[in-house]
């Protein structure tokens, strides 16, 4: 696909539209919910400057039910391509960054309480579709510290998440950078995984007071 054509396709295909899909109540029920979690994330991306450094769009994301949902992002400047900001969009959990973060500790026997006997939706022919796979995934994303989507949702579209843990050590949101895979390409993911990981404990840290 031309670069032109490539740019087109991400915007058309990540543009937010004009009000939340979760609906203003809900919405706003999210907002009230998390709102602690999210300070904790602006003020963390206020001092580091996390978004400016790796130039790419940032999320952070929590779990409603069987979804993960966008609660904030914040987007690069100076970028031609980018990937746009899906704060108050859905998103599964099975094959974004920030689902498998959340996820992160998880076993096939939770796996299976949470998405029951239906098969796992196919986006790409990358998109992970065995709960068993799923589960192997999450081992990875818990010793690795980072869940990576690697155009399982939405090709030509890379992703990097790592979750945040309240207090008590429990997974309560999730932050990561979206990147077009020119960009983040794999020698840069390494480099890239480790800040997202940094920036999620400092957050986690902050939450412990």
């Amino acid at each position: 696909m031309h670069y032109t054509q490539r740019a087109l396709h991400l915007r058309t295909h990540l543009r937010v539209p004009g009000r939340p899909h979760g609906g203003s109540r809900r919405w706003g029920r999210i907002q009230r919910q998390w709102y602690p979690v999210t300070r904790a994330a602006r003020d963390h991306e206020r001092e580091t400057h996390t978004r400016h450094t790796l130039g790419e769009t940032s999320h952070f994301a929590v779990r409603e039910g069987g979804q993960a949902f966008f609660i904030d992002h914040q987007t690069p400047t100076g970028q031609v391509v980018s990937v746009a900001g899906q704060t108050g969009e859905f998103a599964p959990l099975h094959c974004t960054a920030h689902g498998k973060a959340l996820l992160a500790d998880y076993d096939l026997k939770d796996l299976k309480a949470l998405f029951g006997r239906a098969p796992l939706h196919t986006y790409t022919r990358t998109t992970i579709t065995s709960l068993t796979r799923l589960a192997r995934t999450c081992g990875r994303v818990r010793a690795d510290g980072f869940a990576l989507d690697d155009g399982e949702y939405i090709e030509e579209v890379r992703c990097l998440a790592a979750p945040i843990r309240d207090p008590q050590g429990e997974i309560v949101e999730s932050v990561g950078i979206s990147s077009p895979v020119t960009r983040l390409h794999s020698k840069r993911i390494a480099p890239a995984a480790a800040e997202v990981v940094a920036a999620a404990r400092a957050i986690s840290t902050s939450l412990a007071g």
